[in-house]
């Protein structure tokens, strides 16, 4: 994993990207989402990335970590909020729907905390990506 610090100057746009894969997770989107962010810091950019606790593919919270209600840390100038979820094993489309669901939940509320982003960013396909609108809508984002 490259290092993405932010280069001197904070002149840029807040955004926020909300995403339920982000490292230590080492899938695809976790991947994504990280380049995207430390690009974004790079040239200027406040990034924060609304995710939880890194449990995917096994669905058990990786050590390090806990499946908090609310956790700030820093990885690599991206500021990252970790929120709880009901978490499950990547099998099963039910238990897979209520922790796609409870993200939602937890990152719509962690999501009216944030500083009023500029910008709001969100995976899809997954369920909370419609988290974007009415977090966006809350805080009269872009508007």
């Amino acid at each position: 994993m490259r290092h993405c610090r932010q280069w001197p100057g904070d002149s840029g746009m807040h955004i926020l990207f909300l995403s339920d894969n982000f490292p230590p997770e080492r899938n695809a989107p976790a991947s994504r989402v990280y380049e995207h962010a430390c690009y974004w810091a790079r040239w200027g950019h406040r990034v924060t990335v609304l995710t939880c606790a890194p449990n995917f593919p096994e669905g058990k919270v990786y050590d390090g970590y806990c499946n908090r209600w609310y956790h700030v840390e820093e990885v690599d100038g991206i500021r990252v909020v970790r929120v709880k979820t009901f978490i499950a094993k990547n099998e099963g489309v039910l238990l897979r729907i209520l922790d796609y669901l409870s993200f939602m939940v937890t990152g719509f509320l962690a999501g009216l905390l944030q500083t009023r982003p500029d910008v709001i960013v969100a995976t899809s396909p997954q369920f909370f990506s419609v988290v974007a609108e009415p977090c966006g809508k809350a805080q009269h984002c872009g508007g």
